[in-house]
């Protein structure tokens, strides 16, 4: 009889232990982060994403939870709470994911929007630098402020097979601005060689062309593009009237092997013009 009774228990046991399970089981997301297809094809190591993280936050961006993927990528990070969030990957600086973010809803004990593996693409790194104005060293308000608005473009580097032959406008990978301190970006660039140009409609830079060299990193770009100048606009009035016909001389401080390119100066050795013997004529108009 005590035997019987030792069999049933164990059968009840048996028969309930997979419920207690199941109120036990942690829900939660998990995947891997991982390079793209032609990431993938461009490098010759093992990526290490031991950097990446992966976020659990709400709608209103409170971080419920996050966990640091593994160096292969994997990742799985736990889910405590119902409702609904934004499971999202976050790398380095300037690194591009596709997709960035998924959306999850867990209710009633059931997650939905990770099913199966959340898989985070690594496309791409970020390629930062800087436009800076030219100055001459003497004195803080001599020098020029950080250039707004120049045009950056990425390119290509042009193939030696192609014997430097293909136009710049069909290299070109992305574009982008410089800000208000004269920080410029390019995002989700891929591994290779490129040129990174620089154009103004009414500034004048010192080089218009940087080369620059993607690997497995993201890239601080050295070396500035300068502008070596600026656009100097006015007018002459006779009261509320413009005056024509008035020749303007610009004098300034500058070496004689200052780059400056205004047309012809006119001879300020005649007495008809009033040239300042401590500046040197750098311009006419």
């Amino acid at each position: 009889r005590n035997m019987n009774v030792l069999a049933a228990a164990a059968v009840l046991l048996f028969s309930i232990s997979p419920v207690v399970a199941q109120d036990d089981e942690i829900m939660g997301c998990g995947g891997f982060v991982k390079a793209s297809n032609i990431l993938a094809r461009s490098i010759k190591t093992r990526p290490d994403f031991s950097s990446a993280k992966v976020k659990l936050i709400t709608p209103s961006g409170i971080v419920k939870s996050e966990t640091q993927s593994a160096p292969n990528g994997y990742y799985y990070i736990p889910i405590y709470d119902g409702g609904e969030f934004i499971l999202k990957v976050e790398g380095l600086p300037g690194w591009s994911f596709d997709p960035a973010e998924v959306p999850v809803v867990v209710s009633e004990g059931v997650v939905s929007g990770c099913e199966d593996d959340v898989n985070f693409i690594f496309t791409g790194y970020g390629v930062t630098g800087r436009v800076v104005g030219a100055s001459s060293g003497r004195s803080d308000k001599c020098a020029a402020a950080p250039p707004v608005g120049v045009r950056l473009s990425l390119l290509l580097a042009d193939p030696i097979s192609d014997g430097g032959q293909t136009p710049d406008k069909d290299r070109v990978i992305m574009t982008t601005v410089s800000d208000a301190d004269g920080t410029y970006s390019f995002k989700n660039v891929s591994p290779g060689e490129y040129n990174i140009m620089g154009s103004h409609d009414s500034m004048a830079l010192q080089a218009t062309s940087i080369p620059v060299t993607v690997g497995w990193a993201n890239v601080d770009v050295e070396t500035p593009l300068v502008v070596k100048g600026y656009p100097l606009t006015g007018s002459v009035m006779s009261g509320s009237d413009p005056v024509s016909g008035v020749l303007v001389l610009v004098y300034g401080q500058v070496g004689e092997d200052a780059d400056i390119d205004c047309g012809v100066l006119p001879d300020v050795s005649s007495s008809r013009y009033l040239p300042d013997p401590e500046r040197r004529l750098v311009c006419a108009a």
